[in-house]
């Protein structure tokens, strides 16, 4: 024991591996879309999104938020998306900002909640316990209310990763980084999901 004790195993426990989990909070309802799988590669997200496809009103147009994986943008994603034109939308946060993604932050909770210390018997039982702990929370699904403005994100972020003369980054491409910061945070500020929801119900009754 000492000042920052950590959870120790014996050296009979024997890893299993690990498994991948792709997920994706919905702003409107709460519901969190997953798929655990062994591999994150490009046939898995679209998995991912076909399952987001199935889900949602035929002719709504899904926005994600993603980082810049190479599954996101792999030959095979956009061989999928063609065949579903105008149906999803893809923003993507900047280099070094995964942290923007409201997505790491329940990446952060499950860590927490269900993974930290444990003992697995196998793949399938971590898989399970991830599962279960995801579909306990789409029972009564909690809606995320942003309130991280643009002023504190720029505030936030490295100060070097906007400055010209410390990274040699060109001022045209300095603009654009804050453009898109400005962007995605756009897409959460102020955000009223209870104002969403009617409107889609609007669009579609039943929805």
């Amino acid at each position: 024991m000492g000042e920052h004790p950590a959870v120790g195993r014996d050296h009979e426990y024997a890893r299993h591996g690990a498994v991948t989990l792709m997920a994706g909070m919905d702003l409107v309802t709460g519901h969190v879309h997953r798929v655990v799988s062994e591999r994150h590669r490009s046939r898995e997200f679209v998995e991912f999104l076909r399952g987001l496809d199935e889900h949602y009103p035929a002719g709504a147009k899904l926005r994600l938020i993603l980082d810049n994986h190479s599954a996101h943008v792999s030959k095979e994603t956009r061989a999928y998306l063609a065949t579903v034109p105008n149906r999803f939308e893809f923003v993507f946060t900047p280099k070094h900002a995964s942290w923007l993604n409201l997505i790491e932050t329940f990446f952060s909770k499950v860590a927490r909640t269900v993974l930290r210390g444990i003992r697995v018997e196998s793949k399938d039982k971590l898989k399970e316990r991830i599962e279960r702990y995801i579909d306990e929370l789409n029972a009564e699904p909690v809606v995320f209310k942003w309130t991280y403005g643009i002023d504190d994100a720029v505030e936030a972020w490295p100060e070097c990763y906007f400055r010209n003369e410390l990274l040699g980054v060109p001022a045209a491409e300095r603009a654009e980084r804050v453009r898109l910061l400005r962007r995605l945070i756009g897409l959460f500020e102020g955000h009223d999901a209870e104002d969403e929801n009617r409107r889609l119900k609007e669009q579609d009754d039943g929805f």
